[in-house]
């Protein structure tokens, strides 16, 4: 039987802080959040940190937050 990250480690599982620098690369954002959203860590935030991008970065990342409300990402 396969277990899961989240069962293995049990409900003790520390917060871990994923910290994403953006700047002009809204095709490429989404892949990211996927990318560390897929890890499977039951207890994680995504700190998404704009630096004045100029393209739909903001646009994007706004639609991610929107259709994945359980999730636990902050853009700034």
């Amino acid at each position: 039987m396969t277990t899961t990250l989240a069962q293995e480690l049990g409900s003790a599982t520390p917060k871990v802080s994923v910290i994403m620098p953006l700047y002009n690369k809204a095709s490429f954002v989404r892949e990211g959040v996927e990318s560390v959203l897929k890890q499977g860590y039951p207890n994680l935030e995504i700190l998404i940190r704009d630096d004045g991008s100029t393209d739909s970065s903001r646009e994007v990342v706004q639609s991610i937050i929107d259709e994945k409300p359980d999730a636990e990402i902050h853009f700034f």
